[in-house]
């Protein structure tokens, strides 16, 4: 469905698209690694000895799901930019083949 979508626009918005794409999902995936990073301690050894195994788990638990969407993110950094690309080059060839005069 992207791809079709893509070759039905213009190839130069196609080529803004996958830049614009590319370059979103790194930012993302970069505020992600931020979160985690902020999310634990230093010293994260003294931190969990400290904490009740409930606690921890909860802990843990709360930050589960950023390793998947961190997955995600790097991979859409490079798929949503493919397809604008490829989408780009089925309209590029479709606007020479319109315009050719035979």
């Amino acid at each position: 469905m992207l791809l079709t979508l893509a070759s039905r626009i213009p190839w130069w918005a196609d080529v803004l698209l996958a830049a614009g794409a590319y370059v979103l999902f790194d930012l993302f995936g970069a505020h992600l690694a931020q979160h985690v990073a902020m999310a634990v301690p230093n010293d994260a050894a003294a931190a969990h000895a400290a904490m009740p195994v409930t606690a921890a788990v909860n802990a843990a638990l709360a930050h589960a799901w950023v390793p998947a969407v961190e997955i995600f993110a790097k991979a859409f950094q490079y798929l949503i930019p493919a397809f604008f690309l490829i989408g780009g080059l089925v309209s590029f060839f479709k606007s020479r083949g319109s315009n050719r005069c035979d």
